[in-house]
């Protein structure tokens, strides 16, 4: 296909994207944001108002709180303050536990009222903020639990010191939402009541210890969305990365490299069986089973010739390059509602029978066909790429109409230059 223009219909794809493309794309919250731990994390930030809470405190040498652990440091006792987070050599620690020890040149993220945090100064430490705007000067990245004490619950009538919370539990509680109001302040000394919610941090296995526990629902965490086994992405992008050279370089047949890299990810535990059972969109394979006798029976009864006949003369009085043009339109269409494999089984036998009627180049003819199977722009069910960034970019049907207009028209374009250029096809 190379020598048709492809390279050429891919620049003029990108350039026409990076100039225009992308300022007809929506600019709106997509599922990926709202359901990924960053996304999930702010949204419960904005919702408790806790940005305007959270400071970020070093701990210069000499400070009083210096090698003293946060539950002896008096941080909360005194003034009230939560501490979320510990920055130190350059990583988190999130939901630092009582016996943490506090280092010299700590940073702390914590939680508190103005007038509380700015006490700190007068323990030695250096309060994050300059002429009254926010200073965080490392991200935390800090994951967010929402838990609701349901009615009948025991936590009923009691404050989280009265229940030890932190020590049982190993999570710090934030902030309270009740009646439509977020406290922020003291959260540890309030009397739970039936609906309150509770922010809360801390490690994903305090979290499944707390979901097992009656006396609390865990209604959404950010721990949920994190990859359940992020130490086998190398293996992933090893085995990703061998199948794709494989393929380049013609080391095995794509299909073999293709079920070799398959067998290899389940292998190295990657994925188990019933994952990759999945995985699989069986849809599309018994869609393809089912067409491949239609292909047949296009070509056996005849249907095939009549069709190409008729498109034939139709288009034949303006030339070969008006017939590549329809054809090349007619799968576009067939493309944007079924898979490409399944239309190039549909207007493949067509197409060959009015190129051998007319004289045009078998080859040319079929890549002006496969290129055509490839340009699934104008609906997400061109193509199972399109179905699966539907709900990641928060697309629409009408999104990817509005911009795969522009593509189409580049592509059948592209394809006809190619034709002249490179098959001399006038």
């Amino acid at each position: 296909m190379v020598p048709v223009g492809v390279v050429v219909i891919v620049l003029v794809s990108l350039a026409y994207m990076a100039l225009f493309g992308r300022r007809l794309l929506p600019e709106r919250e997509s599922l990926a944001g709202m359901v990924s731990p960053t996304g999930l994390s702010r949204a419960l930030r904005e919702t408790y108002q806790l940005d305007e809470r959270l400071w970020e405190v070093r701990v210069p040498p000499g400070s009083r709180v210096v090698n003293t652990a946060l539950s002896h440091s008096r941080i909360g006792e005194e003034l009230g303050i939560t501490v979320v987070a510990i920055w130190r050599n350059h990583h988190a620690i999130l939901a630092p536990s009582p016996i943490e020890i506090i280092n010299a040149n700590d940073y702390l993220l914590v939680l508190g009222r103005d007038d509380r945090v700015r006490r700190l100064t007068e323990w030695g430490l250096s309060v994050g903020r300059e002429n009254g705007a926010k200073s965080l000067q490392h991200d935390y990245s800090v994951d967010l639990t929402e838990v609701v004490i349901p009615p009948r619950s025991s936590a009923i009538g009691k404050t989280l010191k009265e229940l030890r919370f932190r020590n049982k539990y190993g999570l710090t509680s934030v902030a309270l939402w009740r009646e439509g109001r977020s406290i922020r302040t003291d959260v540890g000394l309030e009397p739970l009541k039936v609906g309150d919610a509770l922010l809360m941090v801390g490690p994903v296995r305090s979290i499944k210890t707390l979901a097992g526990e009656r006396d609390f629902l865990v209604l959404q965490s950010s721990h949920v969305y994190q990859p359940p086994m992020p130490h086998k992405a190398k293996w992933a992008l090893l085995i990703t990365a061998l199948v794709l050279l494989a393929s380049i370089f013609e080391v095995v047949p794509i299909a073999e490299a293709m079920l070799a890299g398959a067998v290899a990810v389940v292998l190295t535990g990657c994925l188990n069986m019933d994952e990759a059972y999945r995985a699989v969109e069986w849809r599309v394979v018994f869609l393809i089973a089912g067409m491949l006798p239609v292909s047949i029976a296009l070509t056996n009864t005849g249907l095939a010739a009549i069709i190409g006949d008729a498109l034939v003369n139709r288009l034949e009085p303006f030339g070969s390059l008006a017939l590549i043009a329809g054809l090349f339109i007619l799968t576009v269409l067939i493309t944007q509602v079924m898979a490409g494999q399944v239309s190039a089984l549909i207007v493949g036998p067509i197409a060959v029978t009015a190129a051998l009627q007319v004289g045009v180049p078998v080859q040319a003819m079929a890549v002006a066909v496969a290129i055509a199977c490839s340009a699934a722009f104008l609906s997400p069910l061109g193509h199972p790429v399109n179905v699966l960034m539907m709900g990641p970019g928060g697309y629409t049907f009408g999104d990817f109409a509005k911009v795969g207009i522009g593509m189409t028209v580049i592509a059948t374009v592209m394809i006809l230059v190619g034709m002249i250029l490179f098959w001399g096809i006038r």
